[in-house]
């Protein structure tokens, strides 16, 4: 397990989990989130996302030879990937073993201790985000103030970051760019997709979408 020490622990601020699995507790009591703030926002999410404008990629070269300098072309497609993740995050929770004893939030943490941190829950946090519930690219446009180190971290963070987090981001916005310089998207389905913690965050049911081409 990775070793978390005293600063890491105190930054993070989540909830924690004995390891002999007799007691939990919540550092944050008040988050007072529950699923009927979920629904609206990806409502929200959805309406939104359909108004990305395609200018940018339809400027950017998006060849194989320019893909690279394409991406510092195409802030708007970042930004709602980034806004995607944010609310969306692959690793709903991580775990890991405090090897040490430590103290989180005026709580002590004993050696052998899981702790749990959630990015979906830090990623909806009131605290750390205005209007946490609606989806907004613009938290993450040029120019925006950059969250907080330990406040948005969909693919980790420390020395066990997700190895692939900067393909699996080079991939979505290329990919994205793409589609959208070729395609009218809209959603097919009918009613709100729920979320679904497995093994990573999953959509509740394969979702479908109508790509119309461009002309």
């Amino acid at each position: 397990s990775y070793p978390m020490n005293a600063g890491q622990g105190r930054a993070l601020q989540t909830g924690f989990q004995h390891a002999r699995g007799d007691w939990t507790v919540c550092v944050d009591a008040d988050l007072d989130y529950g699923p009927e703030h979920i629904l609206p926002c990806l409502r929200t999410a959805a309406a939104t996302g359909a108004l990305l404008d395609a200018a940018e990629a339809a400027t950017a070269d998006l060849s194989e030879d320019g893909a690279a300098d394409a991406l510092r072309a195409l802030p708007a497609v970042r930004a709602h990937v980034d806004e995607a993740l944010r609310l969306y995050p692959p690793a709903f929770l991580i775990v890991r073993e405090a090897l040490g004893p430590d103290v989180i939030a005026g709580r002590r943490v004993a050696a052998g201790t899981v702790v749990s941190v959630s990015p979906w829950v830090l990623h909806r946090h009131r605290k750390l985000w205005d209007d946490p519930d609606r989806f907004d690219a613009d938290r993450f446009m040029p120019g925006a103030v950059p969250p907080d180190r330990y406040s948005y971290m969909p693919f980790g963070a420390g020395p066990r970051i997700c190895v692939g987090a900067q393909f699996a981001l080079t991939e979505a916005v290329l990919v994205l760019a793409r589609l959208l310089r070729r395609f009218r998207i809209r959603f097919a389905g009918r009613g709100a997709v729920v979320p679904r913690g497995f093994v990573t965050t999953q959509p509740d049911r394969p979702v479908h979408f109508v790509l119309e081409r461009r002309p």
